[in-house]
């Protein structure tokens, strides 16, 4: 009892090990279920079929009997027109085909389909043997029933005999994880120079942009406005003298008209000077 146990859930674990796909149960993809004849004989049959499903076929049944018991195997060829041709794509084998019912086939290697595309199961029974199907017209437009005796031809008629074919669908393709999105740091805000800030601002941000220079009229020399600029830097900076409450307005006068006095002497120098130098020069020329 407790190796049964263990053997149980090491088949357990085994079956949860197991990929998803194999997990994944296929299911009827085409059929005809209809039957009312059987057919028999020691001789090679084939059901054509349409698949109607991409995925993997996996399986296929028939609706058969011998007897006495024997096993069976079934083959699975390409139909690229209208017989099978070719070799085996898969096979599967049923131990012990017995009395009339459906019997499974499992297919190795599973096989790849897609819709559209045309299959033939193919078999043989031994003399004792019957297959079962309808004989109707026509029940199942994906295929028909075939003979091969030598060759391949249609067996009789619109005969289709009773078959399924199992196809697993594919698994879904999983949704890819999302990758969260990498931070993108801006750079630092930078100071843009204000066109408008005065001299004098104190804003950081703030920077002159020149003015359109007026070219109407002239412009002023430097040398004419900085005499100008000395004058006033020099009066505000030197403060007048405060009368004496004691001199009176003597004082004052006297302080007034002593640069006078000498801008009068220099000019009268300067004068003396220049008339003593033609003279001079006159005398040379006459001289010489």
């Amino acid at each position: 009892m407790k190796c049964r146990a263990i053997a149980l859930c090491a088949g357990l674990l085994l079956l949860g090990l197991m990929p998803g796909s194999a997990l994944a149960k296929a299911t009827v993809d085409q059929q005809n279920v209809v039957y009312n004849a059987g057919f028999g004989g020691a001789q090679t049959l084939a059901q054509t079929f349409t698949v109607g499903r991409t995925g993997t076929m996996t399986q296929v049944d028939l609706y058969i009997s011998e007897s006495p018991a024997k096993a069976v195997t079934v083959h699975i060829q390409a139909v690229p027109v209208t017989y099978p041709f070719g070799n085996d794509l898969a096979s599967g084998s049923s131990a012990s085909v017995n009395a009339e019912g459906w019997y499974s086939f499992s297919l190795f290697p599973a096989m790849s389909v897609t819709t559209g595309q045309k299959y033939a199961i193919v078999f043989n029974l031994g003399a004792t043997g019957d297959v079962y199907g309808s004989t109707s017209a026509d029940e199942y437009a994906g295929g028909q029933a075939l003979l091969e005796d030598p060759s391949w031809s249609a067996f009789a008629g619109t005969i289709d005999f009773d078959f399924k074919t199992y196809v697993e669908a594919p698994a879904p393709t999983p949704a890819p994880t999302p990758t969260p999105p990498t931070p993108t740091f801006a750079p630092g805000a930078t100071a843009t120079p204000s066109a408008k800030a005065s001299i004098g601002s104190t804003d950081s941000t703030a920077s002159v942009v020149p003015s359109a220079t007026d070219t109407s009229g002239p412009t002023p020399s430097p040398a004419a406005t900085e005499p100008a600029a000395s004058l006033v830097q020099a009066t505000s900076a030197t403060p007048s003298p405060q009368p004496d409450s004691g001199s009176g307005s003597s004082a004052g006068s006297s302080g007034s008209t002593l640069p006078i006095v000498l801008a009068g002497i220099v000019a009268l120098g300067l004068v003396l000077g220049g008339v003593s130098f033609v003279l001079v020069r006159r005398r040379r020329q006459a001289i010489g």
